[in-house]
């Protein structure tokens, strides 16, 4: 994957997320989306007593507001995302610094930045 095929990824995730609120609601004016989840990104396994190693392929920065939930706005499921979240967006010192650790540390799989 590259930065292009990234960015087609989250705004595809996107568009499917504003469809589903569009249009798909229970009887309760509720949505409902199913993301995989694969028990390796989260350390599950028995068999595997090793901590997952992160693999996203994008850092977002975002907003800290509880209504906006990253992950799900993109359709992304665990380890797909190194999520930043500050209120007001403000790139500080220690939002900056968690962006260079994603861009340092996780290079091999991180292939976009996006600022919301």
């Amino acid at each position: 994957m590259n930065s292009n095929a990234a960015q087609v990824r989250l705004n595809d995730g996107n568009q499917a997320f504003a469809a589903l609120l569009a249009g798909m609601t229970d009887e309760n004016g509720r949505v409902q989306n199913i993301v995989s989840v694969d028990p390796r990104d989260l350390g599950l396994l028995a068999d595997d007593p090793a901590l997952p190693k992160q693999r996203p392929f994008a850092a977002i920065l975002g907003c800290s507001d509880a209504r906006v939930p990253v992950e799900l706005i993109f359709s992304e499921g665990p380890n797909d995302l190194f999520v930043v979240r500050v209120a007001g967006n403000g790139l500080g010192p220690e939002v900056l610094g968690s962006l260079k650790y994603a861009v340092e540390h996780l290079g091999g799989s991180l292939k976009l930045i996006v600022v919301l």
